[in-house]
């Protein structure tokens, strides 16, 4: 499913296009289409096969798409959770970087409220 709608140009990032369009007709469709083939080590690739026969290949290029570090993943979701919590976004990532050493957790639940 992911790869068919970042194929079709689709917001293949965001959870909430998930949740509003699993059941498209159209992305059904292409996903019978697809083959998802294991690749060597943590390096993803796709080729995309045209009906003309020719062929599309993109590689990631060892960019650690499957296993992004902790940057990352810390970024993507401010990204995700600043239209949700606006400036609180930061502060809760703040407080996920502290979690080991927070002697209440309440300071972190508190900003979802």
């Amino acid at each position: 499913f992911t790869a068919a709608t970042a194929l079709m140009g689709l917001p293949a990032d965001d959870p909430m296009f998930y949740e509003s369009r699993y059941a498209d007709p159209r992305i059904e469709a292409l996903t019978r289409r697809i083959e998802l083939v294991a690749a060597p080590g943590d390096d993803v690739e796709v080729v995309v096969q045209l009906r003309a026969g020719q062929s599309i290949r993109l590689h990631s290029g060892g960019r650690n798409i499957l296993f992004p570090d902790y940057g990352h993943v810390r970024a993507k979701f401010i990204e995700r959770a600043r239209p949700h919590l606006g400036v609180k976004a930061e502060k809760v990532a703040a407080l996920v970087d502290q979690l080991e050493s927070l002697d209440d957790i309440r300071a972190l639940t508190e900003l979802f409220q």
